[in-house]
């Protein structure tokens, strides 16, 4: 400590800072001399280390202050942040990579990159924000400084128009100087359809008539633009890249069989097409380049939607297989109930189910962190009762069809098509035979597509009327962790309600829906998201009876899903606490026949109208695989006039475009379609012979 104190005097003799000098500026210079000084002590890595931490910790509260306002209170302030300071601690690295807004305290960079230079954003015009007006933070800095808080006072200030205004030219000045090798600065030529010109800070620097010069330096960097055209992937690459030796055919090679026949598949999932139309580029990362984004570990949404997927899985499973020779009195196959369904669900969901029993620890091992401590035991909890909620739910709207002689039952589930993580499924892709082109050495080069995926379930219909009762075919359904909407319910007012399967980002319905017809041989009747947790719009209260009997939690709790006990004790009594209409068949799918026999108001497709969209979804996908072999992979993000969505807002990789999308032109921008121009588009598609057929 005697050693840290006496290089502390000795920076303060040395260095007597202008009073127009920042903290940042001060401290700067403090960290020149004991650069230089350190390097003669013998033993002071461990000195060096402590202080840096601390003038990274006065920086971060006061860099682009004046530090004649601090001098006062400076060496208490330093003392302070030593104190709190381990011995063995580290300095911030000097060789990281960070995405800052100007306003943040910067260390020494090799390379800086200013970005949004333009004349509408830098210099920006502060105003009052807060609580507090400007006079009522100037009578509480008074106040305070009156009590002797000088630092809390000055904390209050900092937050006055009059501050703020003369803190971005430091700031700017502060990003200016943190550049050791080299500083650029760019701007969008156009934003949100405006031009953009360049700030005058710039401007003005550019020109040498900025009163910055001091700080800035001699050195003039240049300021770059931003590349705006385009140039494919190599078609030679994109074939190395997105292709893989076709295994099935490895006997033909052997036996001198023309290369150019296809050897070699090009395989990609539904949900990866939907990427390329998301974003060509960020398809190319993750698909391409294997991109993956290093995340710290949580048990975040897609974790959840993983847990609530495994566990349906197998209850439903369960059911099936308990119940698949069962039939009434009058031939009917049985219908799940609530309590049966909530039965298999706490079964299933349970985090020890005995020696070897599937459990979701199996599914994914991060699962263990359920069990780790009270808190995530409650959540484990919710988990659940949200899919006991979602049994509740469907036996409700299994009520609303049995009303219209309607009956869903439950047939298959997780059915696989294609091959998925390296096991080709029971089922056919819909997609079989078909053909791309790739290119190598020079050389045009057949490759067969596979598409492949996975069908959460599948449910067949009878309709059962008092003149006949007869099978109406399947429907497809896929599990979602919330709402979401296909087309939406029929209205005079279609508000481009079929923009997302025209232009590529919902394509997985009909897809599935294909398979199904494809290898089950019986015509679709429905297809239909369906939610797990619905969105709060739609929730509200159904008349159903809320007591329902289910087996008794684990010993140690971890399900604990009852509120009262029972009088049985093979079994406790569970209040459903919130019940709620989720899945709102209306807006979550479309009905495949000749007319809405429900009475729900369902949105209708003639059976020829599916055809003809599923064909147009695969021309979308067959499309879309022979544009990544063309090296078609573009920053080209969509951006939709419906509702303002863009392809970067939920992208893992959207900071490695940051740069591309300064340019506002990028975007694909996507009008609205209605559902009579998706089948339009599709009937047209057809007729001209492109995408084959589903």
């Amino acid at each position: 400590m005697q050693k840290i104190r006496s290089l502390i005097q000795q920076a303060a003799d040395v260095f007597r800072p202008r009073p127009s000098a920042t903290v940042r500026e001060a401290l700067g210079g403090m960290v020149g001399f004991l650069t230089e000084y350190a390097q003669t002590i013998e033993g002071s890595a461990p000195v060096w280390t402590v202080i840096m931490n601390a003038f990274d910790d006065m920086v971060q509260q006061f860099g682009n202050d004046y530090y004649a306002e601090y001098a006062d209170n400076f060496a208490k302030n330093l003392a302070s942040a030593l104190a709190g300071k381990p011995i063995d601690s580290r300095p911030v690295s000097a060789s990281a990579v960070d995405v800052l807004p100007m306003s943040s305290p910067l260390h020494p960079y090799r390379y800086v990159i200013v970005l949004g230079c333009s004349e509408s954003q830098l210099p920006a015009i502060p105003h009052e924000t807060g609580l507090l007006d400007d006079g009522e933070r100037l009578d509480l800095s008074r106040f305070l400084t009156s009590q002797g808080k000088t630092l809390e006072a000055w904390n209050v200030l900092s937050g006055t128009v009059e501050r703020r205004s003369g803190q971005e030219p430091l700031w700017f000045n502060g990003v200016v100087a943190s550049a050791t090798q080299q500083l650029s600065m760019t701007y969008p030529k156009s934003l949100r359809n405006a031009a953009q010109a360049c700030s005058p800070y710039i401007s003005q620097w550019e020109t040498g008539t900025s009163d910055t010069s001091e700080i800035i330096g001699a050195s003039k960097r240049a300021v770059p633009t931003v590349e705006t055209e385009y140039r494919p992937l190599d078609r030679e690459l994109a074939y190395r890249l997105f292709t893989r030796p076709d295994y099935a055919h490895r006997v033909y090679r052997t036996h001198g069989a023309d290369p150019s026949i296809s050897t070699r598949v090009f395989n990609a999932s539904v949900s990866a097409i939907e990427t390329y139309y998301r974003n060509p580029y960020e398809y190319f990362l993750k698909y391409g380049l294997k991109v993956n984004v290093a995340n710290a570990f949580a048990f975040d949404a897609a974790l959840e939607g993983t847990f609530y997927h495994a566990v349906l899985e197998h209850a439903v499973n369960a059911w099936i297989e308990r119940h698949k020779n069962e039939r009434d009195l009058n031939g009917l196959p049985p219908q799940p109930t609530a309590t049966g369904m909530q039965e298999l669900i706490a079964d299933y969901s349970r985090l020890d189910r005995g020696c070897n029993q599937w459990t979701v620890l199996d599914e994914d091992p991060r699962m263990e962190v359920l069990r780790s401590s009270n808190r995530m035991r409650m959540i484990h909890r919710q988990l659940v009762d949200t899919l006991m909620d979602f049994a509740v739910d469907a036996a409700a709207q299994r009520e609303a069809l049995s009303s219209a002689q309607t009956m869903l039952t439950p047939t298959c589930v997780e059915q696989v098509f294609g091959n998925v993580g390296g096991t080709t499924g029971a089922w056919q892709s819909p997609y079989s035979g078909e053909q791309l082109i790739g290119r190598a050495r020079d050389k045009e080069i057949p490759v067969a597509l596979r598409i492949n995926g996975k069908v959460d379930r599948i449910d067949t219909v009878i309709r059962d009327t008092n003149i006949s009762r007869e099978s109406a075919g399947i429907v497809v359904l896929d599990y979602k962790s919330s709402a979401r909407t296909l087309f939406g319910k029929p209205s005079r007012n279609d508000g481009g309600r079929a923009s997302n399967v025209y232009y590529g980002h919902e394509l997985q319905l009909f897809t599935y829906a294909s398979a199904a017809r494809h290898n089950s041989g019986m015509p679709v009747a429905g297809m239909f998201f369906l939610p797990i947790k619905p969105s709060a719009t739609i929730r509200e209260r159904i008349a159903l009876n809320n007591q329902y009997n289910m087996l008794p939690s684990a010993d140690d709790g971890s399900t604990s899903l009852f509120d009262e006990p029972s009088d049985d004790s093979s079994a406790q009594n569970m209040r459903i606490r919130n019940v709620w209409r989720g899945f709102d068949m209306p807006n979550s799918g479309v009905l495949i026949g000749e007319s809405d026999e429900t009475g729900i108001g369902i949105e209708q497709l003639s059976a020829e109208e599916f055809r003809g969209i599923a064909d147009y979804v695969h021309g979308k996908i067959v499309g879309a695989c022979q544009n990544i072999l063309d090296g078609k992979l573009p920053v080209r993000p969509y951006r939709s006039l419906v509702d303002g969505r863009d392809g970067l807002a939920y992208s893992d990789v959207a900071d490695i475009m940051a740069w591309d999308v300064l340019n506002s032109n990028i975007f694909e921008v996507e009008p609205a379609v209605t559902l009579l121009e998706l089948k339009e588009a599709a009937l047209h598609m057809n007729n001209s012979s492109e995408g084959g057929k589903a």
